[in-house]
């Protein structure tokens, strides 16, 4: 298709060509990801606001030649609402490319130190790979809280590509999981405004596909609500998960095809594999055809509703087969005793208000009021995904329980936006000078509005170049020594290099010491022999020590035991460079057997 046809065409585009537009407009930021981290390359000694001009200056040449060729093509005859939907266009690449340029230095770090749950996460692979149990007993300290799907599907499609033993693969992959959501996501767009419009076709589909695309993909890596999906955690196959089965909801309201009904039986099922509270899909399907859905009839709704839930009964028998009591122990009993704080879930409202915000904004200017229908059921199960994920939040300070639900909502937002964009095309009279600043104004408070959505970064790389020579110097303290006898706190690269699946990791003795639910005798019995010839932990005297933390209900009694028995011998400093850092790049102590 020629680039007249894309921008000019009328009509309902059908479902693989708008597949086709977002993808496309997605692998259009590959290229200017690589530029800008090649010009980067070769900045040597440049100071980093150089840096970061040089970034700027080159996006804006970048930003200069699609809009100037459509000002070329049209000359007099370019309209104002297609100029600024052009530019909209050409900036929300631009801001995909800046997303993966400043993610670009974290995804290619060779160490799973980056977030809490990737030494898990790699460990989880490893078993996997070895053919270890995934979930082993509480003493040994060397199980992760959330079920192996992504983990399992992660390895997998590493080994097709070729890199079955790679941290960066592992987080590439995350980020494909993640342009899948968006072009589901986009297709549930797609429904929603030929609801919305009356089946009335809109200018320039293809375009409008490209845009939702990457605001979707924006979105699914937004700071506020989704920051971690490019990092080893169930993020981005969860909201992999909750946009196909949000697609297929939306897909079976606008078609009535009743064979959509059993993948989405199935799919809480699937959901669960990839976190533990994607199982809700059961109970958010089953209510609404309750409540929304008069086409079918009792018999049918109580047999999907049997399926849907049976689907979730199978995945957790399945686990336990496999896995045993040890599996119940890790995913549900230390997950279970986790109290949910009200004020914090309503803190966490208040904090993600951009996203239910642009869910009730799209529902108002998308939805006919005049009905309560299917279409409002929609609207509200986005509404109230979000709110539910608002309120599971309060298990924690982090936002990002909240990634999947602000994805939902913002397809409704964007629907909206398409809907009223038709607005600006209508001919109208008066000064030229204001028949071009109306569709600028809409422009600049789209943009600004997608700043207030976190979805526009600094162009700057996520990770100092400190970051390499911290990780040398804890592989330095593993040379030489069997590497199952060198506890390092967070990491399980070392190990994977190794074939070791390591004991004693400080994410699930945190997990299980917040909980009340640890069984500490193994590490201190490891601690009290000697077993460690060298330990390496962060925070080791302060209140916040991973293994023996302030808040917890009583001391687990490690600190003691390291104490006794073990010795500071050196400090590993700390990641320098601007920004803060995160908690996995603090200053590092060193800890080796006391003599006897």
């Amino acid at each position: 298709m020629s680039l007249t046809e894309f921008v000019a065409v009328k009509g309902p585009p059908r479902g693989w060509t708008q597949v086709a537009a977002g993808a496309a407009a997605l692998l259009a930021a590959l290229p200017l990801t690589v530029f800008l981290v090649l010009l980067r390359g070769h900045t040597g000694s440049v100071p980093e606001e150089q840096v970061v001009a040089r970034v700027v200056m080159a996006l804006a040449a970048m930003f200069v030649v699609p809009v100037a060729g459509y000002l070329a093509w049209r000359r007099r005859a370019a309209k104002p609402a297609v100029l600024a939907l052009v530019v909209l266009a050409t900036v929300v690449v631009l801001l995909l490319a800046i997303y993966l340029y400043s993610v670009e230095s974290a995804v290619r770090f060779p160490a799973d130190i980056l977030l809490w749950s990737e030494g898990d996460f790699v460990s989880d692979i490893v078993k996997f790979r070895l053919g270890h149990p995934i979930y082993g007993a509480p003493a040994d300290i060397e199980s992760f809280t959330y079920t192996p799907g992504s983990q399992i599907l992660t390895q997998a499609i590493a080994r097709v590509v070729g890199a079955p033993d790679s941290i960066p693969a592992f987080r590439a992959i995350q980020l494909g999981y993640l342009a899948l959501a968006s072009l589901f996501a986009m297709l549930a767009c797609r429904r929603v405004l030929a609801r919305a419009t009356g089946e009335t076709p809109i200018e320039h589909p293809l375009l409008w596909s490209a845009v939702w695309a990457v605001v979707l993909f924006l979105i699914g890596g937004n700071t506020v609500t989704s920051p971690f999906t490019h990092l080893l955690h169930n993020d981005a196959l969860a909201l992999l998960v909750c946009a196909l089965g949000y697609y297929l909801l939306v897909e079976f309201v606008a078609t009535g095809n009743a064979w959509l009904l059993l993948p989405m039986a199935l799919l809480p099922g699937f959901g669960f594999l990839a976190k533990q509270s994607l199982a809700v899909w059961a109970g958010i399907y089953s209510l609404f055809l309750l409540v929304f859905e008069r086409r079918l009839g009792w018999v049918r709704l109580g047999a999907f509703a049997v399926a849907s839930f049976g689907s979730v009964a199978l995945a957790v028998g399945a686990c336990y087969l496999a896995w045993g009591q040890h599996f119940f122990y890790w995913t549900f009993q230390v997950m279970g005793n986790h109290h949910i704080s009200p004020l914090r879930s309503a803190q966490h409202v208040l904090d993600a208000w951009e996203y239910f915000a642009a869910g009730l904004v799209g529902g108002f200017l998308v939805l006919d009021w005049q009905r309560f229908d299917r279409w409002t059921g929609l609207w509200l199960a986005a509404l109230g995904l979000l709110a539910v994920e608002a309120y599971t939040s309060g298990i924690a300070w982090m936002l990002n329980h909240m990634g999947p639900g602000s994805m939902l909502c913002g397809i409704w937002l964007l629907a909206a936006l398409t809907r009223s964009w038709s607005g600006l095309s209508a001919p109208r009279t008066g000064a030229p000078l204001l028949v071009w600043a109306r569709p600028a104004t809409a422009l600049g408070a789209v943009l600004l509005a997608m700043s207030g959505l976190g979805l526009i970064r600094v162009p700057t790389p996520s990770l100092p170049d400190d970051a390499h020579r911290y990780m040398a110097e804890i592989e330095r303290e593993f040379a030489g020594e069997p590497a199952d006898q060198v506890l390092l706190d967070y990491g399980s690269w070392i190990y994977a290099r190794n074939g070791v699946v390591m004991k004693d990791h400080a994410a699930p003795i945190g997990e299980a010491g917040f909980t009340a639910t640890a069984d500490f005798s193994g590490i201190l019995a490891r601690i009290n022999s000697r077993f460690y010839r060298r330990i390496l932990v962060r925070d080791y005297d302060s209140p916040e020590f991973t293994y023996d933390y302030m808040l917890w209900p009583r001391s687990s009694g490690i600190k003691a035991a390291l104490d006794a028995n073990y010795v500071a011998v050196r400090k590993i400093a700390e990641v320098q460079g601007r920004g803060r850092n995160p908690p996995w790049f603090k200053t590092i102590t060193v800890l080796e057997p006391r003599a006897k």
